[in-house]
This record gives structure tokens, C-alpha cells and sequence, in this order.
């Protein structure tokens, strides 16, 4: 793996060599940054201060296509936003969200970290989007309680395991997607994430994550822009969702606006982190809570009032996947 992938390496130990209170604000959003976002845009502005680390949306890298409202923008933001205050409790930080805005009460004088192996910290760097087969065996009851308690007044959260409802949410999926890579603007956008597997961009969704070989992956980006994948994979995708994925994770909102895709972003990236300590993988998957009235459609299904925005995979999976690139930290600072 290229220099791209560097931010993957980042060791905790470094911490206790910085002294100035900015830099060690900034040496946290070294976990920060490798939050998951959609095509791996890394959407995320940042000003560091002595006091506080504020993110904003970085309009350069929106999909007006795919994530027109800009929702799954702010749910990366989320997440970005819950790494960064896990690294904060990790190293000693006390602090309040307010908000975009983490606001630091309290700086570590010490240079030991006061988090145990058992830290959320630990599973960073270690979290993979992983879009393989899992194993039919579902995740461990105590994962599961563990996860349901990451659900709050704002943020529902579901399990789908029944047979039949994965079946009729499966065949909702599949339909959204095929309606999603329908749309030649959105194929076009897509596209232009997909990247080969060799690529030395810091964005972007290398086709390794799609399983494609490393040849293939150099046509990948023609083949979406001109082809509905979906549409012809629609049989096989069908098979991963019932009978290679043994849950389905759901998070619905109470209201579909910024404040709350933000506080799911934040359930969310806990969720993945606290199922990479499992040994679990996950897949999120945009198409059927963005594209047409397909969320209403799982809305229905899983009979909730409260607004579907996350839809994901959930299983013990049967072969480990690569990391995405990231951006470097200077990328992503503003003063």
C-alpha cells in the first residue's frame, strides 16, 4: 500500500511526544479522519484551537447526485465527530459536543494515555467497510445488547434477523439500488470514486473494496459510468443480502434534518467501532434511505413513525478487506 494509506499507521505512543496544546489537538484528529464517509469522500473542514476543534462541511467534496440534501455529508460528519472525542477520552481530554463543535475543558498535562486495551480507541484503526460474505452465524448476543444501548431518544435503532422481513427488506434494497444506478448522472459520480486498485489518490473507493482484481479495476470506473451494475449483479446481490448477511442494522431519526443525521453519524460510527472490537464486519449501504420513497418502504416495514437515514450489513465475515485511502491532516485544516 501506497503513501495514501499512511494515515492507518498512526501509533498512540507519539502522543506523550508533543507538548503544545494545538498540536496534540491536532495529533487527535489522526483518528478523526479515518471515520468511514460516502465514496470515501472525506468531506470534513477543520479549525483546531486551544480550546475546541470545530468541523464543518467541506462543500468541494459533496456528491450533488447521490446525497443531493446533503445528509450523508452530515452523518459523516457524525462520525468523524465521535472518533475524535473517543481519541479525546482516550488521551485524558474532558470535554462537551456542542453541536460541530468539540470544546475541551480540560487538557492532559500527562504524558500516559488513561484508556485501557479495551478502549473504542484500539478499533480505529482496525475498522473496515467490509462488502464480502459473512458467515451465517449471527454476532454474539452480548455485541448485540451492547450496540442496542448506543439507541437514544433521537436516534431508533433496529435489528432485522426474521427471515422474512430480511427477505422483503432485502428485495427494497435491491430495488433502490437498481433505481439509483439507473440515473446516468448518479453512474457518472460514481464513477469518478471508483478508483483502480493501484491508485494513489486519497479519496475515493479503490475497487479492491468491490473484490475487483487489480486488472479489471482500470475499466471498473467505465463499466459503472456506462452500465447498470446493479441492475445486472441484482441476482447476486440478492443472494449476499439473504443468505450471506445474518443481520440487517437499521437507525431511523426522529427528524430528518442536520442535527439529527449528525447525532446518528455519531451512533453509527460507535456501532461500527464497537462491532470491529467483535469481530464483526459492517456495510453500509445509501441506496435504499437516499434514492426515490424507498425509505418509506422500510419505514413501513419495520412499522416506526421515525425516519429511516442508515441502513447497514452486519455479520462475522469470511475473509478480512483493505483499507480506503485518507487525506492527509493539512488537507483538511483551515484557519
Amino acid at each position: 500500500m501506497g503513501i495514501n494509506y499512511s494515515p492507518w499507521n498512526t501509533k498512540e505512543e507519539d502522543f506523550s511526544k508533543l507538548n503544545g496544546r494545538i498540536d496534540k489537538n491536532i495529533f487527535l484528529l489522526r483518528y478523526a479522519l479515518l471515520a468511514p464517509s460516502s465514496h470515501n469522500t472525506q468531506p470534513w473542514k477543520v479549525k483546531v484551537e486551544e480550546n475546541k476543534i470545530t468541523i464543518e462541511l467541506e462543500m468541494k467534496r459533496s456528491l450533488p447526485v447521490g446525497d443531493e440534501n446533503n445528509r450523508l455529508m452530515n452523518i459523516s460528519l457524525g462520525c468523524f465527530i465521535e472518533n475524535l472525542i473517543i481519541a479525546a477520552d482516550y488521551f485524558g481530554y474532558e470535554y462537551e459536543v456542542v453541536d460541530n463543535t468539540v470544546n475541551f475543558k480540560k487538557i492532559p498535562l500527562r504524558q500516559k494515555p488513561r484508556g485501557n486495551k479495551g478502549h473504542l480507541l484500539h478499533s480505529i484503526t482496525k475498522r473496515v467497510t467490509n462488502r464480502g460474505k459473512y458467515k451465517k452465524d449471527p454476532p454474539d448476543s452480548k455485541l448485540l445488547e451492547k450496540i442496542k444501548k448506543t439507541e437514544n431518544l433521537d436516534v431508533q435503532l433496529s435489528v432485522i434477523k426474521n427471515v422474512r422481513l430480511k427477505e422483503k427488506v432485502a428485495n427494497v434494497v435491491i430495488r433502490a439500488g437498481i433505481e439509483a444506478t439507473a440515473n446516468r448522472d448518479f453512474r457518472r459520480e460514481l464513477s469518478n470514486h471508483v478508483k483502480n486498485n493501484l491508485t494513489p489518490s486519497k479519496t475515493g473507493m479503490p475497487a479492491f473494496g468491490y473484490e475487483i482484481p487489480t486488472l479489471i479495476s482500470f475499466i471498473a470506473p467505465l463499466m459503472i459510468k456506462h452500465l447498470n451494475m446493479n441492475k445486472i449483479n441484482q441476482r447476486k446481490d440478492l443472494e449476499m443480502l439473504t443468505n450471506h448477511t445474518p443481520l440487517f442494522l437499521v437507525l431511523s431519526v426522529k427528524e430528518d434534518r442536520p442535527k439529527y443525521w449528525i447525532k446518528t453519524g455519531r451512533v453509527f460510527q460507535k456501532i461500527a467501532l464497537y462491532c470491529t472490537q467483535g469481530g464483526v464486519a459492517v456495510q453500509p449501504m445509501a441506496a435504499p434511505i437516499q434514492i426515490g420513497n424507498y425509505s418509506k418502504a422500510m419505514q413501513k416495514k419495520l412499522n416506526t413513525n421515525y425516519r429511516p437515514v442508515i441502513f447497514s450489513r452486519l455479520g462475522y465475515p469470511l475473509k478480512e478487506f483493505h483499507h480506503s485511502p485518507r487525506l492527509d491532516i493539512g488537507t483538511i485544516l483551515v484557519e
